[in-house]
């Protein structure tokens, strides 16, 4: 298994437990967490967990892209990696803030992290675009 499909997998796993973990924080009787958890369980289960699970799997079982770059450009891979899990992180940080007084920051830390997260999502589909045709 490549290198960045094994990382995409792993951090999928993490932010998978992560998710469970805020969804036990926001289920516990008389929790104390922010209103604005429940974004932030939604996007550790669908961006962190499910998406990181299927580009590891892509990168990994996918047709090659040619003999010389099989996994077409692992810069690109590498890219979509840390562009999605900085935005991630920075939702995580910053979403359950964004509805509070003071919290002048958390909306253009929240688009941050949103632009962070297309363009990650963008540089995926672009290495793996070529890598789904006919046999």
């Amino acid at each position: 298994m490549p290198k960045i499909a094994r990382y995409f997998l792993k951090a999928g796993l993490l932010y998978f437990l992560a998710a469970m973990g805020v969804l036990a924080w926001m289920s516990w009787p008389e929790s104390s967490s922010p209103p604005g958890m429940r974004p932030v369980f939604y996007h550790l289960l669908m961006v962190g967990w499910i998406s990181q699970a299927i580009f590891g799997v892509s990168l990994w079982m996918f047709p090659r892209y040619a003999k010389e770059r099989p996994r077409g450009y692992d810069s690109l891979s590498w890219f979509a990696f840390w562009t999605i899990n900085t935005g991630l992180l920075l939702r995580f940080f910053f979403e359950p803030y964004v509805n509070q007084q003071n919290a002048f920051l958390a909306g253009p830390v929240l688009l941050l992290s949103a632009v962070l997260q297309w363009l990650g999502a963008l540089g995926y589909t672009l290495n793996i675009w070529h890598r789904v045709r006919e046999k």
